[in-house]
């Protein structure tokens, strides 16, 4: 297993952010009565989670170096109430048994005080069911509804439920664009299945049609019969929840087929590298922000790609690193309410804090909700667009995503 300088080679971090060794005291101090991964003498906290570094899905490495930074940016700020934190995220590869492993190594060693980041939905499918009604906090990089359906006390989600940003796209498609007949392209999997079961129903109730419904699957090298789908179905508007190389091939293959209608996409693959596949078939593309646009002149977004550039240069400050980013400045807002005064430094009491935040907007995430009965994550949603001649621009500011019909 790459090791956490393999995976992050570079990084400028000198003393900010001080690497966790194995067998670095947690433990000793949680036998002594303290919290697990804490320091109380040196006020150093332990954090963890994993990253996907290799692998099919190794792009997602940059999301892992966003919440790395996030932390080397809070102790380069001197520390939250001079407590300072060390985090280490191993590489699973994107597979769920080793993310299952590594959440397990990590609740039982006692070397670690929280889970700030866990990504891939198919790695949370495995992971779940073992997490909840733990004590370790825990901050899923995902956003499956079969798994979030319901508040789980110790897991603090960020990202929406898939279902809700689905209908936030139809909104926009049916809306701002005017469709009436909307086709849906998603990934068979858990990126995709959530919408692919709701979004009929609520076209529907909006008064349009879902005219064709197109799975994708990871490992497809032939998009063929997907474009031909979509040119038979004539819609007005491409909705797309599946994988960047799908979204890529599937839109130029239908431009050439003579089929040039708009597509609004998912939020996960609004990046410069997406884009820089084919930059004629990206042009005009929509995308989804439930976190403040990467690119905008907010305050959170300038501080975000300037932390990158510091902490981490070597990695894109794009939509898959602000997305590590955000849920590491979650856990940062909640660490800090809980030390305010001099708070006790334990498991419980985070959990508290976190349930304390209630609705707030913190860093680069919109406004979030966290409170004893709900545990929503972020509540609402950009649409920002790529144009060749251009670049990204936001072109319909957050609103609320839309519930079920």
């Amino acid at each position: 297993m790459p090791t956490k300088t393999d995976i992050f080679p570079k990084i400028a971090i000198g003393a900010a952010l001080v690497m966790v060794a194995a067998g670095c005291g947690g433990a000793d101090e949680a036998a002594s009565g303290g919290a697990p991964g804490v320091d109380t003498a040196k006020k150093t906290v332990n954090v963890g989670g994993w990253t996907i570094a290799s692998g099919a899905f190794a792009g997602q490495a940059a999301a892992g170096r966003g919440a790395e930074t996030c932390i080397a940016s809070a102790n380069d700020a001197g520390g939250v109430n001079g407590w300072k934190f060390n985090i280490k995220l191993n590489d699973t590869a994107g597979v769920p048994t080793r993310a299952l492993q590594e959440t397990k190594n990590q609740v039982e060693g006692g070397q670690m005080f929280s889970i700030v980041w866990g990504p891939g939905t198919s790695s949370n499918q495995s992971v779940m069911p073992y997490i909840q009604g733990k004590s370790m906090p825990y901050q899923p990089g995902m956003s499956g509804d079969s798994l979030l359906g319901k508040d789980i006390k110790n897991v603090f989600p960020m990202i929406p439920a898939y279902s809700r940003l689905g209908y936030h796209l139809a909104d926009y498609a049916m809306g701002e664009l005017k469709g009436k007949r909307i086709a849906l392209m998603y990934e068979n999997s858990g990126i995709g299945q959530d919408v692919q079961k709701t979004l009929a129903a609520y076209v529907k109730s909006k008064g349009g049609e879902l005219v064709v419904e197109v799975p994708t699957a990871p490992d497809d090298s032939d998009f063929t019969p997907m474009a031909i789908a979509l040119k038979n179905a004539k819609p007005d508007v491409v909705i797309n929840h599946a994988g960047p190389t799908a979204l890529v091939k599937v839109k130029a293959a239908l431009m050439a087929s003579g089929v040039n209608v708009p597509w609004v996409s998912g939020y996960y693959v609004a990046s410069d590298a997406v884009v820089k596949l084919d930059p004629a078939a990206m042009d005009g593309v929509y995308f989804q922000s439930y976190l403040v646009p990467f690119f905008s002149d907010d305050p959170a977004a300038v501080k975000f790609r300037d932390d990158m550039k510091k902490f981490a240069p070597d990695t894109n400050a794009d939509i898959q690193s602000i997305n590590g980013y955000a849920s590491c400045q979650i856990f940062v807002e909640a660490f800090k309410a809980m030390t305010d005064n001099n708070g006790e430094v334990s498991q419980e009491n985070l959990i508290k804090a976190f349930e304390a935040i209630g609705t707030k907007r913190i860093g680069v995430n919109g406004e979030i909700t966290y409170t004893p009965e709900e545990h929503l994550g972020n509540n609402a949603a950009f649409m920002v667009q790529w144009k060749k001649d251009g670049g990204w621009n936001v072109v319909q500011d957050a609103r609320p995503l839309p519930t079920a019909p």
